[in-house]
């Protein structure tokens, strides 16, 4: 679609009366009303012959054009181009709104289109003519007779007529040959030859009146009449009896020279006449034409092929190359010249005349729609004031007053002036900013004297508003605001504090006025004044409105009593205020948003005006009643794949890899917003601009409610709803729950016995170390045990090794004892017995005598042997009584004779302890050899261990 860049050729233009808008009757209009072109190459009508043009009835607002490419539809922001199965050049439509179908007849083959399940088109042929290439059938014209169930097709050659209960098609025959054929008020006509005709129920034909030129189309008049296109002659009407009379002289001069092409009823009041030759025409019930679009001055090509009205009331024109139509569904206007350049500001006068400042000067509107330059305002004129009665131009070359002679007087001059506020304190004083800085003017009985520049400032002075206190508020774009506090005479800035609300991102900052009060912007945030802190609070009320405002990017708020104009990045419109309630009305001037604005809405008499590059828009009320969207289709997106939704289907039900929602919806508003919401992600509205279709993305599995409606709808039943299941991807599906179940259950039970064997281990592990610790102890306490046992036995052999050698040394004693007594007895007996060989006296012979026998029962008394064998046994752990066990034949002389031996005496020595011979003790030790069982080489001392 070409978007117009509001040239006298791309922006075509249609005056529109107050018939064309009844509630705007009697109101003073400016502009003229947009058309667009449609010429596109991506466009399927843009280079192709329309022949036909029909809506759908109101259904979805869709309109469908017969074109040599084919059936293309438009619903209002798509094209579609569908071409029947081997034939693409269509003639004729007819839409039947009780069943849905679209007929369609072209070149040899007519049929029918529904939209099937999914929303889309299907075609089904109901003739194909089989001598297509011997003799052609070329189909014009379409009628349907509902009464009788029967549509007709009409070419030259003949009328087929279609039974809709049947399915079978009768032909019917000319009697010349068929021009055209006409439905009026439900019955059939048809021109045969010269000849008007009616048809009738049993298909009888009978004669109204005589043609003879070709009747391009009928139509119903005002008091029953037939009113005829009539090809080559204008307009005429037909009365009951069959009398034929021109409708209007003039008009039908005009239209004879033009050819008319086309004709269709608009309203009741108005004709839509299309020619070859003049463009279009509108004509009145009495044939007087109102308007007319000519070719050469509103329109690029002067066939109008065919010619039709849409639900809205827009007019739509097949062209002999294209489309175009004309907006009639609001209210705005728009004018445009390219002398103007970019416009900044307007100012209505008195008289109905318009003041236009742009950045080419000061222009003047006249109410014929005639510019003029004022003289002397070459330039650019920043902003249009008017003050008590008196115009100030506001000029790159300075402050200028307007007078009546429409003469600029100078008020200040040497630096461009962007802007003039008024002081809200002491209201004799403007504020006025300049390209050099801000300037200081007092309001007299002569108008606005300059006083002095206000010092100590040099920032930014593009934008200024004044509060309460009669501070100066400068917009910073992009940043925030700049407060300047002026001195008492207010000719010096005595301080300056910056409000950096945009936190050093790039946002939309701008300053507006809202119920009197000033009001910062800043993206989504509004903040007011307040006087008691001194510092900026958030306002909610005016967040409210600027929320409404649009998606982002608002530029301006005006406010005009309980509306509040808008210019934002998405469009312009206004916010309404109803008691409590706002309700916001998008798509205003939708024309104008496509090109440059750089100025805020303004009031011009019971329009707002706003300007924009070469031009003007006006909007006189917002836009007519807005109608229910409705849904043309629903799919789901996937990777490479598309899922459509049978629309009568209560659920779509889609896959959770085709979770791309995207729904195409129809008869939007115009600027193409809507708003949706899905309850079960986010319960706010939303709103969106539609470009193809509305897109959501990645929606989670589980039940979503998509509710769609036109901006600010409140009937509940204006709400379009889509139902969506996205089913659970595949790995949370049942089965794969079950399974995850299961999975989860081996996991779990092969945890639970990997633990409980872990523990186990662990729980040996610790056993077992526990075990080695208290082995270790144990060893080491057995060690200790052991080396305390043994130094117990090392001191207990200590102690007996020192036992024994005291009771060696006490049994070595006593037997050195019995050895030096019995070696003395045994001395003492020699001596004494060598006295017995004296021969002396008796007496002492039986003296010596008896001390002899005391010394011999002395040496052989066993008192001290039975002591010392008492300590042998101590000492040696009971030898001799064991030896006494082992050899029982042993003698108490034997026993004596080992005890000798294992005390290591010699044989002297134990012959003394004997009392005996040595060689007795050898022969003693021989005996006891034998007696104990010994060899002669074995060492008696093992048998004594």
């Amino acid at each position: 679609m070409v978007r117009p860049t509001f040239t006298p050729l791309r922006l075509l233009l249609l005056a529109v009366l107050a018939v064309l808008a009844e509630d705007t009757a009697g109101a003073i209009r400016c502009g003229l009303r947009h058309v667009e072109r449609f010429a596109q190459n991506t466009e399927p009508v843009a280079h192709t012959q329309v022949w036909d043009i029909t809506a759908d009835g109101g259904d979805g607002c869709r309109i469908f054009f017969a074109t040599n490419d084919g059936l293309c539809v438009y619903d209002g922001i798509r094209w579609s181009n569908y071409r029947p199965e081997g034939n693409s050049v269509l003639r004729a439509l007819r839409y039947d709104a009780e069943t849905g179908r679209l007929y369609t007849a072209g070149v040899n083959e007519f049929g029918y289109w529904v939209r099937d399940d999914y929303g889309r088109l299907a075609y089904t042929s109901l003739y194909r003519n089989p001598e297509f290439r011997s003799r052609s059938n070329d189909f014009w014209r379409i009628a349907l007779e509902t009464h009788s169930g029967r549509v007709y097709f009409q070419c030259r050659e003949k009328i087929c007529i279609y039974d809709l209960l049947s399915g079978s098609i009768r032909e019917l025959q000319p009697q010349d040959a068929f021009r055209y054929m006409y439905e009026v008020g439900g019955h059939i006509y048809f021109q045969d030859g010269a000849t008007l005709c009616r048809l009738g129920d049993d298909l009888s034909r009978e004669a109204v009146c005589n043609v003879p030129s070709r009747i391009i189309n009928l139509v119903p008049g005002r008091n029953g009449e037939l009113l005829a296109a009539v090809e080559h002659a204008g307009m005429f009407s037909i009365d009951n009896e069959g009398r034929v009379a021109p409708l209007n002289a003039a008009t039908n001069a005009l239209l004879a020279d033009a050819k008319i092409m086309c004709c269709r009823r608009y309203n009741n009041e108005l004709l839509l006449v299309g020619t070859t030759r003049q463009g279009l025409f509108l004509i009145n019930n009495d044939g007087s034409a109102d308007h007319s679009i000519p070719y050469g001055r509103q329109l690029d090509n002067s066939t109008i092929l065919s010619a039709a009205a849409d639900e809205r009331g827009n007019i739509w024109l097949g062209l002999d190359s294209g489309v175009a139509s004309i907006d009639n569904s609001t209210k705005d206007y728009y004018f445009t010249d390219t002398r103007l350049g970019q416009v900044h500001g307007v100012l209505g006068l008195d008289d109905g005349r318009m003041l236009v400042g742009s950045n080419k000067g000061l222009f003047l509107l006249d109410n014929g729609g005639s510019l003029s330059l004022i003289p002397g305002s070459t330039g650019s004129v920043w902003e249009l004031d008017k003050i008590d009665g008196l115009i100030y131009v506001l000029h790159d070359l300075g402050l200028f007053r307007l007078t009546e002679g429409l003469q600029l007087t100078p008020v200040v001059t040497g630096s461009g002036v962007y802007s003039l506020r008024r002081c809200r304190n002491d209201r004799r004083f403007y504020i006025m900013s300049t390209y050099s800085g801000i300037s200081l003017l007092r309001y007299t009985d002569e108008g606005l004297q300059p006083i002095s520049r206000i010092a100590d400032y040099s920032g930014f002075t593009r934008n200024i508003r004044i509060d309460e206190k009669d501070r100066i508020w400068v917009t910073v774009l992009g940043v925030g605001f700049v407060r300047l506090t002026l001195s008492e005479d207010k000719c010096r800035v005595i301080e300056a504090r910056n409000y950096d609300l945009a936190a050093g991102q790039d946002k939309d900052v701008f300053s507006t006025r809202i119920d009197q009060e000033l009001i910062l912007c800043c993206d989504d945030q509004a903040y007011r004044i307040d006087y008691v802190t001194d510092s900026l609070v958030r306002a909610p009320g005016a967040e409210q409105i600027l929320g409404l405002c649009g998606r982002g990017g608002v530029k301006s708020i005006v406010q005009q009593d309980n509306r509040f104009w808008y210019v934002a990045a998405d469009g312009t419109g206004y916010v309404e205020r109803t008691g409590n309630s706002l309700s916001r009305c998008a798509g205003i001037l939708e024309q104008a948003t496509k090109e440059r604005i750089s100025s805020e809405f303004r009031a011009i008499g019971t329009a707002e005006a706003i300007g924009f590059r070469n031009g003007i828009g006006f909007s006189y009320g917002g836009s007519a009643p807005m109608l229910p969207i409705e849904i043309g289709m629903v799919a789901a997106q996937g990777p490479n794949k598309t899922c459509y939704h049978r629309l009568g289907d209560p659920v779509f039900e889609i896959p959770a890899s085709m979770n791309t929602l995207r729904i195409w919806p129809i008869r939007l508003p115009p600027g193409r917003q809507i708003e949706y919401r899905i309850a079960s992600l986010a319960p706010d509205w939303q709103i969106v601009r539609i470009d193809e279709y509305l897109q959501v993305p990645a929606l989670p599995h589980g039940r979503h409610l998509v509710e769609l409606r036109a901006p600010g709808a409140a009937d509940p039943s204006d709400i379009r709803q889509v139902e969506v299941w996205v089913r659970p991807p595949w790995y949370i599906s049942w089965p794969m729950i079950l399974l995850y179940v299961l999975v989860v259950a081996l996991l779990l039970a092969g945890v639970r016995s990997y633990y409980i064997r872990k523990n186990r281990l662990a729980q040996e592990e610790v056993l077992r170390r526990e075990k080695e610790r208290r082995k270790k102890e144990l060893e080491q306490l057995e060690r200790e045990n052991l080396l305390k046992e043994k130094r117990i036995s090392e001191l207990e052999r200590e102690k007996l090794k020192i036992d024994l050698r005291n009771k060696d040394k006490r049994l070595a004693n006593i037997t050195m004892n019995s050895i030096r007594r019995n070696n003395m007895l045994n001395e003492l007996k020699s001596e004494v017995s060598e006295l017995m060989t004296v021969e002396g006296p008796g007496r002492i012979k039986a003296i010596v005598g008896r001390i002899i026998r005391q010394i011999n029962t002395q040496l052989k008394d066993d008192s001290d042997w039975q002591l010392s064998e008492n300590y042998f046994n101590t000492i040696y752990d009971g030898l001799l009584d064991r030896l006494r066990a082992n050899y029982p034949s042993l003698s108490q002389t034997d026993l004596r004779l080992c005890v000798y031996i294992k005390l290591n005496l010699s044989t002297k020595e134990t012959a003394e302890l004997m009392n005996i011979s040595p060689r007795s003790v050898e022969m003693a030790r021989y005996r006891l050899r034998k007696k104990l069982g010994l060899g002669s080489n074995d060492n008696i001392g093992s048998i004594l261990r």
